[in-house]
């Protein structure tokens, strides 16, 4: 089971309601495009997000690497790409685990 995008904008509008900082789906929607837009753009230029005790986002290049069908034994090369990777930080582990 997952939450999805509509699921998660609610629950981020609700949070922000407790506080009196938003108003409605859509402007709580686009503050979450705008942390994805900022994220994107400063993994493009840096390659690298760290938020302390949160996690890490990176962009890795994945290397070219050989691959063998095991049903026709045909050999084939995978290309080298670039990849999206999180690695979660120990506080937000902590907190996932414990709830």
């Amino acid at each position: 089971s997952y939450m999805t995008e509509k699921e998660f904008t609610k629950n981020y509008l609700n949070s922000f309601k407790k506080e009196g900082r938003l108003k409605n789906v859509g402007e709580a929607k686009k503050r979450i495009e705008v942390f994805f837009d900022t994220l994107q753009e400063a993994l493009e230029k840096d390659g690298k997000v760290i938020f302390k005790d949160w996690g890490k986002f990176e962009i890795k290049e994945r290397e070219e690497r050989n691959y063998g069908n095991p049903k026709t034994q045909e050999r084939i090369v995978i290309p080298s790409k670039k990849v999206f990777k999180f690695t979660v930080g120990k506080k937000f582990a902590d907190k996932v685990k414990n709830s």
